[in-house]
Order: structure tokens, then sequence, then C-alpha cells
């Protein structure tokens, strides 16, 4: 029982070193999907160095869900973007209100940035997808001749 309680504390203390860690990001950084400069918008950094504006991370991220985790996305950010509205709304009570949207802000992070879209779970499982929808496979041999 011991051990289990040290091992349950040790992991506890990597989580919060994870969450304490940082990296920087130079002025001339692109973003690692549409190449645009990082600083002019909120992004992700992940421990690979890939750095992703988060609107194209998020639109990255849904082209490899399930259409439950896709409407499940939706809603987190349309809960997120209500909840800081309503925050800018009623700065008196903001507390209660930024400890909701750091909740749901909490949980888009987790289900969009659990793991780099480019080098990560995600990219190896998606492997074995074709590069070109089957559906336009044709149109496009196409367009090439």
């Amino acid at each position: 029982m011991q051990d289990a309680t040290r091992s349950a504390q040790a992991i506890r203390g990597d989580i919060q070193d994870m969450r304490n860690k940082y990296g920087i990001v130079s002025g001339n950084e692109t973003c690692s999907l549409c190449s645009y400069p990082l600083l002019t918008r909120s992004f992700y950094l992940f421990p690979c160095q890939h750095v992703f504006h988060s609107d194209c991370l998020i639109t990255e991220v849904a082209t490899h869900l399930t259409k439950k985790q896709t409407h499940r996305l939706s809603d987190l950010q349309q809960r997120f973007q209500h909840e800081l509205q309503a925050g800018e709304a009623a700065a008196e009570e903001s507390s209660s209100v930024m400890s909701k949207a750091e909740q749901l802000k909490a949980e888009l992070d987790d289900m969009v940035a659990a793991d780099c879209v480019l080098c990560g779970k995600t990219m190896i499982q998606s492997i074995d997808k074709p590069f070109i929808d089957p559906a336009e496979y044709d149109d496009i041999v196409q367009s090439w001749l």
C-alpha cells in the first residue's frame, strides 16, 4: 500500500512538472500547418517543437475525429466562446465565470492538444488513410492529364 501511495504521489508530481514546462518561441516562428507567423494568434507548442495556431490545430484534429467527437469539439468551442463573452459582460462575477471558462478550455485542450497531429499517435493511426479521397480520385487523375 505504501508503494502505491508513493507511486501516485510521484505521478502527481510528474504531471505538475509537465504543466509548468515552457518553451521559447522566436518572433519569426511560423505555424507548422499554415506557415503564417505564429505570434499573430493564440497557439500551441508541443514537446516535439511543432507549433500550431489554435484554429489550425482544431481544424486539423477535427479531420481525424469521429462524428461524435466532432460534435463534442464543436459544442466545447461554442460553450467556451459563450463563457468568454459572458465573462466580458459581467466583470464582477469573473472569478466564477472564468473558472467555468478555464474548465471548458482545459477540456478543449485535452481533446485537441493531447498529441501532436504531425508526429503523434493521431498521425500514426492515420498512416493507412489514402492521400487522395477515393471519391475524388478519378477527377484528380483526369486533372493531371
